[in-house]
């Protein structure tokens, strides 16, 4: 009879235990869901970004204090309570302007942080794998700065009014409102002062005069009739920075008046501002009155990954109607990033792009530049073209198979340890494969070989948004649950090396292969038997002790 109840007992422990499965797997939500956050850059540690728990519909009264929480990737940032589900900020600081991904971006929406969180259910019955994404928003922390605290202009003389200089743009490593917001040109403190105004447009101006107490200092420190000379214009360019510019207001003649030293100002748009000043000198020097001409405005060509140096790839090319030196064009790098010029070599003379290291699309996908055409003239004369280079994908990077712990299932010495009595269709361990390359290069299917009672299956994937192709986030990258697809006996087989196999898609394929060793831990399953189920024994009568 108590035998009988004990089993009643196990069976009724069973069924409540389907029972709350059940609830919780009804109130998870499905693969279209994604965790996503936002969390200022900088922060101290232990900041609250967000609740899991409750994201996922794991409210209090569900029975969600019998489920827990890990963090399987992203714990460099972020830490979570494996009890309430709540996501904070780890001890390392996110600084937004170091983080890779983040480098080239300029949308504060697309920097960010990826995380994976595995909820456990009771005694590991199921696990359930969720992705999460934690944007970076930036804090006014980096001040902006021109190239040189002294920035040198040679204007011709006798220059028509109206007549546009580009001056060299600061650079702010934040972006958004923290990101350049102004230019001001004001005299510097010795020379005066300067009337400044903005324009209907929120641009600032500034109005330099040439004589009386508004004047710039001039190289021979000469008079003159009090006339405006120099306005500071600022330029919305297409790429959405800001162009300072200086334009012509008045009569300039080198004999009267060879040079002016005035101040430029950048300031940016955080509370509080920050900003950052240069002396910019304006030297008045004889005309050279055409600029060089790109045939295109912009220029595009495809080049393949792992070309060798000296490979050609484009060909910019640009006129100036001048004759003599100041029709002589020669061709330098405008905006072009370190990489650009460690990767890619211009002909000066002839406007030849070449390939000067080899380029490995996985690293970069695209390259996009400025190239600057000038003219021999004193002072030169320019003009700009942009370069989009696309890479294109070669099937050089073999699949990579991951294997990581899941849940509650130990992995020690690269082993797991799987209890003989967990039932089948249990996850054992979390397989992640991912291909660089690109498009079929990239894709890649993953099977376990041999006769082993391990089966692949996939893991539950969250939706996240449409990505540029230029990013580096992998597109190809797949997780698996490792499965039991039979029951598990210690006194059959103590251990399993299970093998899975990544091949891409790519002509001819590349695979790769990964092993993980799973030792079956003994259950006390098997009671003690004896050899017979009767034992006779014969004793000598009058047997003394």
């Amino acid at each position: 009879m108590q035998r009988l109840g004990a089993v009643h007992s196990s069976a009724a422990q069973a069924l409540s235990l389907v029972v709350l499965v059940l609830q919780l797997l009804t109130q998870l939500p499905g693969a279209d869901s994604a965790l996503r956050y936002r969390v200022a850059e900088e922060g101290p540690p232990d900041v609250k970004i967000g609740n899991v728990a409750a994201d996922l519909g794991l409210t209090a009264g569900t029975g969600s204090g019998d489920v827990t929480f890990a963090l399987e990737s992203g714990s460099e940032f972020f830490r979570i309570d494996n009890v309430t589900g709540e996501l904070t900020t780890g001890q390392k600081r996110i600084d937004r302007e170091k983080l890779p991904q983040c480098q080239m971006i300029f949308d504060e929406n697309e920097c960010f942080l990826d995380f994976e969180v595995s909820v456990i259910g009771p005694l590991q019955s199921w696990v359930d794998l969720f992705e999460g994404r934690v944007v970076i928003t930036d804090i006014n922390d980096n001040t902006p700065s021109f190239p040189s605290p002294v920035l040198q202009l040679s204007v011709e003389e006798n220059r028509p009014i109206g007549t546009l200089y580009l001056l060299p743009t600061a650079t702010d490593r934040d972006f958004g409102r923290n990101g350049i917001d102004r230019y001001e040109l004001i005299q510097d403190g010795a020379a005066g002062s300067s009337s400044t105004r903005r324009t209907a447009g929120g641009n600032p101006i500034a109005r330099v005069d040439g004589g009386g107490d508004r004047r710039g200092r001039s190289g021979d420190n000469g008079g003159g009739p009090r006339s405006t000379v120099f306005e500071l214009q600022v330029a919305d360019i297409p790429d959405g920075e800001k162009q300072p510019q200086l334009i012509v207001k008045g009569t300039l003649d080198r004999e009267q008046k060879d040079s002016y030293e005035l101040i430029l100002r950048v300031r940016d748009g955080g509370n509080p501002p920050r900003s950052s000043q240069a002396l910019l000198r304006v030297s008045i020097s004889d005309v050279n009155d055409n600029s060089p001409q790109f045939e295109r405005s912009t220029y595009e060509a495809e080049m393949a990954e792992n070309a060798p140096p000296g490979t050609p790839v484009l060909q910019v090319r640009a006129s100036d109607r001048d004759i003599g030196v100041n029709g002589q064009v020669e061709y330098v790098f405008g905006a072009a990033t370190e990489s650009v010029r460690r990767l890619l070599r211009l002909d000066e003379a002839t406007g030849w792009l070449s390939v000067l290291h080899r380029i490995d699309r996985e690293d970069v996908s695209q390259l996009r530049f400025t190239v600057t055409a000038r003219d021999r003239g004193q002072p030169p004369r320019t003009d700009r073209t942009t370069v989009i280079l696309a890479v294109r994908d070669e099937n050089d990077n073999v699949p990579v198979v991951e294997i990581r712990k899941i849940g509650r299932i130990p992995v020690r010495d690269g082993a797991a340890l799987v209890p003989e009595n967990v039932l089948v269709d249990t996850p054992v361990a979390l397989v992640q494969v991912s291909d660089r390359d690109q498009g079929e290069n990239g894709a890649v299917t993953c099977t376990v070989v041999g006769d082993v009672p391990f089966t692949l299956k996939p893991a539950g994937e969250t939706a996240l948004p449409p990505m540029p192709a230029d990013e580096s986030f992998d597109r190809n990258k797949k997780k698996y649950f490792l499965h039991t697809s039979a029951l598990l006996d210690y006194e059959a087989t103590k251990e399993y090396s299970v093998t899975i196999v990544a091949v891409d898609s790519g002509s001819p394929s590349l695979s790769s292969n990964s092993s993980l060793m799973v030792r079956v831990v003994d259950i006390n399953d098997h009671a003690p038997i004896f050899a017979q189920s009767v034992v006779e024994v014969h004793f000598a009568e009058q047997l003394t002790w």
